[in-house]
């Protein structure tokens, strides 16, 4: 269940992570 939500929220905020990632 969580890997689901985990997953929504990425591809919902993917660009997000991936700044956060990045710095």
């Amino acid at each position: 269940m969580w890997n689901s939500i985990f997953n929504y929220v990425f591809l919902k905020h993917g660009s997000f992570l991936e700044l956060l990632v990045n710095y």
